[in-house]
This record gives C-alpha cells, sequence and structure tokens, in this order.
C-alpha cells in the first residue's frame, strides 16, 4: 500500500473517531455506544486488512485486522442479540488460530507459528466444553495440557523437514505427563502422595533411554 493510501486511511480513521466523539458527548447520538463502539472497531479492521492487501509479504496486520473485525462483530451482535460471552471468547480464540494457522500454511517455515495457533484453539475447545458441559469442570486441565502437548508433538513430527524441531518432543512428554497428573487429580485414581515420586522414576527412565539412544548412534 502507497504511502499516500495509509496516511488517507489512517486521517479518515481519526477523522471519524473525533466525529462520533462528537456526536455521542453532545447527545446528539444517545444510547448507542455500544453500536458506535462496534462500528469503530471494524472501521479500524478494515484499515489493517487494507494495509495486508497492500503488501501481502507481511502477515502481521492480518491479527489485529482479525482481532478488531472480532470483536467488533461481537460487540454488535451483543448489542441486538443476547449471545453468551463464553461463546463469543471462544470464536475469538478460533479465529486466532486461524490466522496463525494461515500464516504457518503460507510460509512452512514460520514454524513458530503452530504454537499460538495451538493454545488459541486449545482454549477456545476448553471454553466450550466448559460452557456446554461436555466435561466435568476438573476435566478442563485434562483437555488444556493435552491440547498443549499434542501441539509440541505436532511440531516434533516435522523435524524431517526441519531438524530443528527435535526439541520439541521435551515438552510435548512434559505436558502429557501435566496432562495424566491433572486427569489422576480429578479422578482420584491415585493417591496424590504417591504422584511426585512417580514422577521422578518417569523422568529417570526417559534421560535413561534417551542416553543409551545416543551411545547406539
Amino acid at each position: 500500500m502507497s504511502s499516500r493510501k495509509t496516511n488517507l486511511y489512517i486521517g479518515g480513521v481519526i477523522i471519524l473517531i473525533g466525529i462520533l466523539s462528537l456526536l455521542a458527548n453532545t447527545n446528539v447520538l444517545y444510547g448507542v455506544d455500544d453500536l458506535l463502539g462496534g462500528l469503530f472497531l471494524l472501521i479500524v479492521a478494515f484499515v489493517f486488512f487494507n494495509i495486508y492487501n497492500g503488501d501481502r509479504s507481511k502477515w502481521w496486520p492480518l491479527l489485529p485486522a482479525t482481532i478488531l473485525a472480532f470483536l467488533g462483530v461481537g460487540v454488535l451482535l451483543q448489542t441486538f442479540l443476547p449471545i453468551d460471552s463464553d461463546i463469543l471468547g471462544a470464536a475469538f480464540m478460533f479465529a486466532v488460530f486461524a490466522v496463525f494457522g494461515y500464516v504457518y500454511t503460507r510460509e512452512p517455515s514460520q514454524w513458530w507459528a503452530v504454537i499460538p495457533a495451538g493454545a488459541a484453539f486449545t482454549i477456545g475447545v476448553v471454553v466450550l466444553i466448559d460452557e456446554f458441559n461436555m466435561l466435568d469442570s476438573s476435566m478442563s486441565g485434562v483437555v488444556f495440557f493435552l491440547g498443549l502437548g499434542l501441539t509440541f508433538f505436532y511440531l516434533w513430527s516435522l523435524r524431517q523437514e526441519n531438524r530443528n524441531l527435535s526439541w520439541a518432543i521435551w515438552p510435548a512428554v512434559v505436558l502429557a505427563i501435566l496432562a495424566v497428573v491433572a486427569y489422576i487429580d480429578a479422578t482420584d485414581w491415585l493417591d496424590p502422595a504417591t504422584i511426585f515420586p512417580l514422577l521422578l522414576i518417569l523422568v529417570g527412565v526417559l534421560i535413561i533411554v534417551h542416553g543409551m539412544k545416543k551411545k547406539i548412534k
């Protein structure tokens, strides 16, 4: 996007903000604060979308554009429709997931985008599970750690394409262990006093196995 167009968009937004603020403060537009707020967010989102459209080699404008657009739509929907805020929150997390997922699929070398994408998707799933009572609330931690663990496990599965990702197996294993611990704690399946010693044993076994593999190589 040219500097002239950028200045035009920014200047137009500032002028519009001033006009809306003036109308709201002078009670010309009374009781429409939420409506104006939603429209304002959509306008700013439109500016960022245009910045991205002008230079698609840069992905960063997509993030504020998507976030602001979603917030704007959310505000407008809550103004006219009785939508639960938790559902909007989950949808917001899925929107963030979509942005980072797009960044990764567009350029696989940007592997780091998988982490915020997986985290956002996991949080969205946890919120929906709690909202619709799909599982006992005590299982939320299990789903959270499991989702993050699967995210790093997916990164580790890409190690053939990118050898620098071999490290991802360690946070994947740690998060999987935390998921198991959360499950045990939620279901009272095991005496909490025995969990820590068992974890130490498991970590020791993993270290020994890893060392033996290095020796064989």
